[in-house]
């Protein structure tokens, strides 16, 4: 028992080990040569992207979110500010306004979505927090915000 537990223990220390100097070597030498391969490069790049803005340290990739019209007059759907544009790209130089980037996802699988750009003046920014949004969808509009998840 006592070989058993000195071996795990030199395993994990091989492993932090490892993790800490040659372990980053060899990810910083794989996204090297992702980012050089033809196909591979674009969605790996894309995905890493995503990721970082996924775990960015201000508070995600979702800023805010809002309520506008779609998919028609009348009818209103929830999305999350990705990004309010304040610098003019060419979208907002062809349409003239500022936009907003406005991701609305699916339900119930909030993973999907599609990626709206809306004048600024359509949307309603909403106080409601991205964790009761979020569940508003998940749940298919049964758990309203500040409602709390029937039990069964």
């Amino acid at each position: 028992i006592l070989s058993l537990i000195l071996i795990i223990v030199v395993l994990i220390l091989i492993g932090q080990l490892a993790k800490l100097t040659l372990g980053k070597r060899v990810i910083a030498l794989t996204q090297k040569l992702l980012l050089h391969l033809p196909i591979v490069n674009f969605i790996y790049s894309t995905c890493k992207q995503i990721g970082d803005a996924v775990r960015s340290s201000s508070g995600g990739m979702f800023h805010q979110v809002v309520l506008f019209e779609y998919p028609m007059k009348g009818r209103y759907a929830l999305g999350f500010v990705t990004n309010e544009n304040k610098e003019n790209f060419e979208v907002t130089e062809k349409i003239g306004c500022p936009m907003v980037s406005v991701f609305i996802p699916t339900t119930p699988n909030p993973t999907s979505g599609f990626l709206l750009l809306i004048p600024r003046e359509n949307c309603i920014f909403l106080k409601m927090s991205v964790a009761e949004a979020m569940k508003l969808i998940v749940s298919v509009g049964t758990v309203l915000p500040g409602q709390k998840v029937p039990e069964e």
